[in-house]
């Protein structure tokens, strides 16, 4: 099957409405669509998704500090290997917005500098140099660098742990859409799509009436899998 004619057959993903296709469905549609093997971009999120399926069966968060190993080397490989621009910069993004987070968390915390590094378990990426370097400035010397800064720290205030985690997938979201640059067919939109998935998925944990649909949809799936084999 064709690139193209794979990303037509997808449908269309909605925010707050009931996913018409999980992650899993997803993967698995296109393993069997597209040959994963001769591109790295797809190889690269195959092995995302496997990292997501291990987070899910809670094995990584057993041992936070292998899970955010795996996730750093993961996050390494992407930067440096693969081809895709937006898969790159999509991914420098999230290691941005997960440092920033984890700094305005530990100050709000009065977590001394010492302690935030100890508790980086060596996660010294992207910006967290100069996190360490200002960390005890107004604003750990990034407030700045970024422009959401200010918005998310506001919102991290808040503690509303809803409020947050979908003011999170929204800048994800926006971040995602500025970076696709109309690319709607190509790898790119592929792997657009999945991060949108992901993110759908884990804000219907919220709605236990939503969530239960998307239940049903795996086990329907799965029973078709079992009446077909």
């Amino acid at each position: 099957m064709s690139l193209s004619y794979f990303i037509t057959s997808l449908p269309r993903l909605q925010r707050n409405q009931c996913l018409p296709i999980t992650s899993e469905m997803f993967i698995k549609r296109l393993e069997y669509s597209i040959d994963c093997s001769v591109e790295i971009d797809l190889q690269l999120l195959l092995l995302l998704d496997h990292i997501n399926n291990q987070i899910r069966k809670k094995t990584l968060l057993i041992n936070n500090k292998l899970f955010h190993l795996i996730m750093r080397k993961f996050q390494y490989k992407v930067i440096h290997t693969a081809k895709s621009e937006f898969f790159k910069n999509f991914i420098s993004f999230l290691v941005n917005l997960h440092e920033v987070i984890a700094v305005i968390l530990a100050k709000e915390h009065r977590m001394n500098k010492k302690t935030y590094v100890y508790q980086l378990n060596g996660r010294f990426d992207s910006c967290s140099q100069k996190i360490m370097h200002f960390y005890d400035s107004e604003g750990a010397g990034i407030s700045k660098r970024f422009s959401w800064y200010s918005k998310l720290k506001a919102t991290i205030l808040q503690n509303d742990f809803l409020l947050i985690e979908k003011y999170i997938n929204t800048m994800k979201l926006n971040a995602m859409n500025r970076l696709l640059h109309n690319n709607l067919f190509s790898i790119d939109y592929i792997i657009f799509y999945y991060f949108k998935i992901i993110i759908f998925e884990r804000e219907m944990i919220f709605n236990y009436n939503e969530g239960k649909k998307i239940l049903d949809l795996i086990l329907s799936y799965h029973s078709e899998e079992l009446n077909e084999n």
